[in-house]
């Protein structure tokens, strides 16, 4: 039997709270932990290994230091870069981490008549053979599929073949944050054994039109809605025997839970922040929260009161008094009937930044084309340092750029010294 890893999502280094973001690594950790123990014979991490293509440097001593341990005993890790580690100029980690010796990348790729042709990685060892495709901010992967040759796969009918690729699939994902940036069924190569999937964060095994697509989602959730929705991370463990001409799969997800994650919900329609904090209050009061995660929504609008009259303050110290390992806080959906400003339904960034303009800024009067500025501004400042860029050089170009916006909108002083 030939078993294998299908880890995806690790986002390490991806919370913004030191004591979070540690949890992300323990979690890879103990995934690691479970393959040596498992005895698996390779590795597959289908992107997003860290957050950022560069992550700080003690996330990578740590995730060198333990990939070291599967170089030791000479069992490969096969790897490609998701939306987040990928880097168009290649100055990534993940690159400085094959260099090592410690990952092999997938993502190999030449342009042949206009062709993209991928660059399997056989492994005559266990008679597995490896394709892989990067992900990119956006889906801008969707390009690569379209070039694909996919005659560059034909050939190896006795090996048993893996597709490693970071997208979402449209017919695989009911999550409407993926519904604009998803890949069909289609834009998947035909022929493979298994499809090793990474960036959806959710769990899905399924086969359409023959293909068995494996989302594993992620090592350790990566947002306040994960921790709700899925209170843990995970991977999966593959198995297949490798003389049995069926290439019939054995699949086991496992669980990696780091601490435990408990919710408060509460609708606070009709209520005051008084109500609304003796009720929170009472929750709190019925439990102990010893080293655990906890979630605290408050959502609706209230009767009266404004939100910040609320002593959500007490309410969290209350909350580490009983051993909460740490306490995460959503009024995101929590008004109130005197300040009720944003009434964007829309999910997207944009469109919720188009209601925000168009609802809130009238009163701004000093700025000609005050939506036109503010979409420019916003544009401006969503920014990020260009590969190699020092922080010092960035802040020069951005400034200048803050010029000229505010130049060719031919903004008076006086206006300009407002913004």
């Amino acid at each position: 039997m030939v078993k294998f890893a299908h880890i995806a999502d690790a986002h390490i280094g991806g919370w913004r709270d030191p004591k979070l973001s540690s949890l992300s690594l323990d979690a890879f950790n103990r995934a690691l932990d479970v393959c040596l123990q498992e005895n698996i014979d390779f590795v597959i991490i289908a992107g997003d290994l860290f957050n950022t293509a560069l992550p700080g440097i003690e996330y990578m001593n740590s995730v060198a230091r333990r990939l070291s341990d599967f170089r030791r005993r000479n069992i490969p890790v096969y790897a490609i870069p998701g939306s987040h580690d990928f880097s168009p100029s290649g100055k990534t980690f993940l690159s400085t981490l094959e260099e090592a010796g410690l990952v092999k990348l997938l993502n190999k790729a030449e342009v042949k008549n206009n062709k993209l042709v991928l660059k399997p990685f056989v492994d005559e060892r266990h008679n597995v053979v490896l394709f892989g495709m990067p992900g990119r901010r956006s889906s801008l992967e969707k390009s690569y599929y379209e070039m694909l040759d996919n005659s560059a796969f034909d050939g190896f009918d006795d090996f048993f073949k893996i597709f490693v690729f970071h997208s979402a699939v449209l017919e695989l994902s009911s999550n409407p944050a993926y519904s604009s940036t998803a890949i069909p069924l289609s834009y998947l190569p035909d022929g493979f054994d298994y499809y090793a999937a990474g960036h959806v964060h959710s769990v899905i095994e399924k086969t359409l039109s023959n293909k068995l697509v494996v989302y594993p989602g992620p090592v350790f959730p990566n947002n306040f809605a994960e921790l709700e929705s899925l209170k843990h991370g995970g991977f999966y463990l593959v198995s297949f025997d490798e003389h049995d001409k069926s290439k019939k799969l054995s699949l086991s997800y496992v669980p990696i839970v780091v601490k435990n994650v408990y919710s408060i919900s509460l609708n606070a329609d009709a209520l005051t922040p008084q109500d609304v904090f003796a009720a929170v209050k009472s929750k709190i009061s019925d439990n102990e929260f010893y080293d655990t995660i906890v979630l605290l929504r408050v959502f609706g609008r209230l009767r009266s009161g404004r939100v910040s009259d609320i002593d959500f303050n007490s309410l969290v110290k209350l909350l580490y008094e009983r051993g909460a390992y740490f306490v995460l806080k959503n009024t995101y959906a929590l008004t109130t009937k005197e300040t009720e400003l944003v009434k964007a339904s829309s999910s997207s960034v944009e469109e919720i930044e188009k209601h925000t303009v168009k609802d809130n800024l009238s009163s701004i009067t000093f700025i000609p084309d005050t939506s036109k500025v503010f979409y420019e501004l916003m544009s401006l400042l969503s920014k990020e340092p260009a590969d190699g860029e020092t922080k010092s050089r960035f802040e020069l170009r951005l400034s200048s750029e803050f010029n000229q916006l505010l130049s060719s909108m031919k903004i008076s002083e006086e206006s300009n010294r407002k913004i």
